[in-house]
């Protein structure tokens, strides 16, 4: 598949999509930045992901980690990773990856940026002690 097939894909489902500075699909769900990326050389990959960026006065770098496991054990798909650590704070990105097709992505891609967003959602929520 491709960004063009998959741009179409989320216009279809209602969203506003656009092309980044990178090349990825950026568009709004739940009132985050989801991002969507393919790669030409493997057609049948592609991924749904967000970006969080967390000030270092909120959390601890133990507790942020333990956040995005517990999101990733308990949600379908969600994968987790801690790119930027550093005294200002902390940047994780969440993800749901698949090998797909287009027939697959048509039916299941809303779930994916739902379930993408609910990862956020509860990192969030477990890192404000509100959970």
């Amino acid at each position: 598949m491709t960004i063009e097939q998959i741009f179409q894909l989320l216009q279809a489902e209602g969203y506003l999509p656009r092309l980044d500075d990178d090349g990825d699909i950026v568009f709004k769900a739940q009132g985050r930045h989801v991002f969507a990326s393919a790669q030409e050389d493997d057609p049948d990959f592609m991924r749904f992901f967000l970006d969080l960026y967390i000030d270092a006065g909120e959390t601890s770098k133990a507790a942020l980690l333990q956040a995005a496991n517990h999101a990733q054990r308990k949600l379908k798909c969600v994968k987790s990773m801690l790119l930027r650590s550093d005294e200002d704070g902390f940047l994780i990105r969440l993800s749901v990856e698949q090998f797909t097709d287009m027939d697959v992505l048509s039916r299941c891609a809303t779930r994916c940026i739902d379930i993408l967003c609910t990862a956020a959602h509860s990192v969030q929520k477990s890192i404000t002690n509100d959970e």
